[in-house]
C-alpha cells in the first residue's frame, strides 16, 4: 500500500498519530508538497498540537496562498493562541476565497465584533440575519449599532431580536399541531 493511502486510511479513521508519522515522513524532503504540509497541520492540530501545527500550517498558507481551507486552519490554530490579530487575517483571507464557508464565515464575525472592527463584523453579520444564527447576528447589528452611535438602528434590531427569540422559543407549527391531536 502507498504512502498516500496508508494516509487517507488513517485520516479516515481518525488515526492522527497514525497519519502524523507517516507525514513526517514525507516532509523530511526537500520541498514537501503543499498538501503534505497542510495535512500535516491539521493532523497536530486534532491532536491539540496548536505550538507544532502553526508553522505546518504557515508552510502551507505560503506554498499556495489561494488555499481557503489552508487559511482558515491558520486562522483558527492562531485563534486558539490567542493571536486575534493574526486570526482575523487569516480568516479574512480565506473568507474571501471561499465565501460560502459558513463556520469561518462566523468565526471571523464573532472576532471581528469582540475586537471592535465595527466595519468588518457588520458586514459580516448582515449575511447572518435570515439563517439559523439570526437571533446571534441581530444581536451583534444591536451592539454594532450602539458602537457607531446609530441608536434608530439599533432600536430597530433591539425589536427584531426581541420577536427571533420568541420565534425561537417556540415550537414549530407541525409540533403544535400533532401535540394537539394528541390531545
Amino acid at each position: 500500500m502507498s504512502d498516500v493511502k496508508k494516509i487517507e486510511a488513517c485520516l479516515a479513521a481518525e488515526d492522527w498519530a497514525g497519519a502524523e508519522a507517516l507525514l513526517r515522513k514525507l516532509s523530511r524532503g526537500q520541498n514537501p508538497s503543499h498538501a503534505v504540509m497542510y495535512q500535516l497541520g491539521r493532523v497536530l492540530a486534532r491532536q491539540g498540537k496548536v505550538g507544532q501545527a502553526i508553522p505546518w500550517l504557515r508552510k502551507a498558507v505560503a506554498a499556495k496562498k489561494d488555499h481557503a481551507p489552508s487559511l482558515a486552519e491558520l486562522g483558527q490554530m492562531q485563534l486558539a493562541q490567542g493571536n486575534e490579530e493574526a486570526a482575523i487575517d487569516a480568516l479574512a483571507r480565506s473568507v474571501h476565497l471561499r465565501p460560502t464557508n459558513v463556520e469561518t464565515r462566523l468565526t471571523l464575525a464573532r472576532l471581528a465584533l469582540k475586537r471592535e472592527h465595527w466595519e468588518q463584523a457588520e458586514s459580516l453579520w448582515r449575511t447572518f440575519i435570515e439563517t439559523e444564527h439570526r437571533v446571534e447576528a441581530l444581536a451583534a447589528r444591536i451592539t454594532i449599532c450602539e458602537a457607531l452611535g446609530d441608536e434608530e438602528a439599533a432600536a430597530k434590531y433591539r425589536l427584531w431580536h426581541e420577536e427571533a427569540v420568541a420565534e425561537a422559543a417556540s415550537p414549530p407549527d407541525d409540533a403544535a399541531a400533532s401535540g394537539a391531536e394528541k390531545a
